[in-house]
């Protein structure tokens, strides 16, 4: 319970204080709700594993988008994890974003920065997006990691702002 207020208390803090260089812009610009099925092939740098583990998840989410970044709350069927993610958006479908992780059964915690490139199949400004995506993290117990993997997004609008 202490991980999920501590979780709220930065989701809100921090798209709260997201900033933009265009004043006439409003803050909040969409929430969205939705599913992610996920594949990642991951590398430990520990030496010990075999190059590649391949791991694949099913995710719901929130997020909520700014002006120039986004905000995501996931919940992960595979490992029965909460996820908080802060992103930037960059240019030309990029973005990059740090990525907060606790596994609700075992209370492990993991910390990633990746950067991912979306590729949009649109239906009125909405539906499937896939992301390839390149991370880098930690579990806080020494152990390092790099991943590469392939999401697949679909979301609907709960609000948008007109």
């Amino acid at each position: 319970m202490k991980n999920l207020i501590f979780l709220l208390f930065i989701f809100t803090t921090t798209f709260v204080n997201a900033q933009t260089t265009d004043n006439s812009k409003k803050l909040f610009q969409k929430v969205t709700g939705g599913v992610i099925f996920g594949t990642v092939a991951s590398a430990s740098f520990m030496g010990t594993e075999r190059p590649f583990s391949l791991g694949y998840n099913l995710l719901t989410n929130i997020t909520i988008v700014t002006p120039k970044t986004y905000h995501n709350i996931l919940y992960g069927f595979g490992d029965n994890s909460l996820r908080y993610l802060n992103g930037y958006f960059l240019n030309n479908n990029w973005d990059t974003y740090l990525l907060y992780s606790n596994t609700l059964h075992t209370g492990g915690n993991y910390l990633g920065l990746g950067i991912e490139k979306m590729i949009k199949i649109e239906n009125k400004g909405e539906g499937i997006k896939f992301f390839l995506l390149t991370e880098i993290g930690t579990d806080f117990k020494g152990n390092q990691s790099l991943s590469f993997g392939l999401l697949m997004s679909v979301q609907n609008k709960i609000w948008k702002r007109k």
